[in-house]
């Protein structure tokens, strides 16, 4: 057998050591990279969150007419049904069901809720890969994310989560303790400068991983089971803040939306001044471009009646976060066109919650028999 310079034998094994994830039918990475083709779509779903993905697909697909590839993401037939996988593939076009487990090594990840989104996006075949919570929604295609400025100055575009819960120290204090050496981000944050517990929000992540593979590679690290259970989520509220401060760990840059989370839904009855519902957030040129947290009023809350979808507030004013609304800034009115779409992603999501609960009962719905175009609340 051929022996390995001993410089490659070193790297093969310090890889092992850090990824070992990775290695689950191929020698090292490389192989991974080399696989990677073209700009798609990536969602991770359970059963638990099927009628939410159902819902954010097609509002994609028959909605804003996306052609982009789609892949969804799963950790298994105990977690997402083969009924429901095949309804996912069945649904629309060029959707792919893919099992993680089956690509990466789970063994090492031990993969469990948030923590299988950034492996996921590892996981991909896209060159160029976007990350869709099950519960966001867009109102106009992601494509346009692949064009952003930042994002293609960069290669990997992250947002800014909501302005909550200040003079919080934990977080910067364990980023401090672990890099002595960092860019300019971390100093000039809310988190840094103790204004919001939460930096990012990860509803959201686009990242080309021909160019940032190290920074992908370092997100799955933190995300690990050993990572995550003794430092990242312990420090952090899940894996958000493990986007930006991984690439931070191997100097890999990275560019933030311009604009903190702000909100989408209805005017608070009580306070005209004010926008209630679910995180909003704008394009580069300050345009509504999506949503995260789903249709209903106030989930958190137990208040599951959809919202009226009307009008929306940039982020960082004043929040109250029980209530989930912003005041303090500018009320804008959604245009028809917004509406329309946003208050038609309700009458997709009845017919998903309905075959949701079908499935539920052992029944077996066709979901090319509906009409997704044309379905209203």
């Amino acid at each position: 057998m051929a022996k390995t310079r001993p410089e490659v034998d070193f790297f093969m094994k310090l890889e092992k050591r850090l990824y070992p994830w990775v290695h689950r039918g191929r020698l090292s990475s490389f192989s991974l990279h080399n696989t990677y083709k073209g700009k798609g779509l990536v969602f991770c779903a359970g059963n638990g969150q099927f009628e939410f993905v159902v819902t954010s697909i097609q509002a994609i697909r028959n909605r804003l007419k996306s052609t982009l590839p789609i892949q969804v993401f799963h950790m298994g037939e105990q977690d997402l049904s083969r009924e429901r996988q095949t309804y996912l593939r069945e649904m629309a076009s060029n959707i792919e069901i893919v099992d993680v487990t089956q690509i990466l090594d789970n063994d090492h990840m031990r993969l469990g809720g948030w923590a299988i989104k950034p492996f996921a996006m590892l996981a991909s075949s896209f060159e160029e890969v976007m990350f869709v919570d099950a519960d966001a929604y867009f109102l106009q295609d992601p494509a346009v994310l692949f064009e952003d400025p930042g994002y293609l100055a960069t290669g990997a575009l992250f947002f800014y989560d909501r302005t909550l819960f200040a003079d919080w120290t934990v977080g910067p204090d364990w980023i401090r303790s672990i890099m002595p050496i960092m860019s300019t981000f971390p100093t000039v944050s809310r988190m840094f400068n103790m204004i919001s517990t939460h930096e990012q929000e990860s509803g959201v992540v686009v990242i080309n991983k021909k160019t940032r593979f190290p920074g992908i590679m370092s997100i799955c690290k933190m995300n690990g089971q050993w990572e995550r259970d003794l430092y990242s989520y312990r420090v952090f509220h899940g894996d958000k803040e493990t986007f930006w401060v991984g690439f931070e760990m191997v100097q890999e840059p990275y560019a933030f939306m311009r604009n903190y989370g702000g909100v989408i839904g209805e005017l608070r009855p009580d306070n005209d001044q004010s926008v209630c519902g679910a995180q909003l957030h704008e394009d580069y040129q300050g345009n509504p471009l999506w949503w995260n947290g789903g249709l209903y009023r106030n989930k958190n809350e137990g208040i599951t009646r959809y919202l009226e979808f009307g009008y929306w507030m940039s982020g960082d004013p004043e929040w109250d976060f029980r209530e989930s609304c912003l005041a303090g800034g500018t009320v804008h009115s959604l245009t028809q066109r917004e509406k329309e779409l946003a208050n038609g992603y309700v009458g997709i999501d009845r017919i998903a919650r309905v075959d949701g609960m079908k499935m539920d009962r052992n029944e077996y719905p066709d979901p090319k028999e509906h009409n997704w175009d044309t379905a209203v609340a």
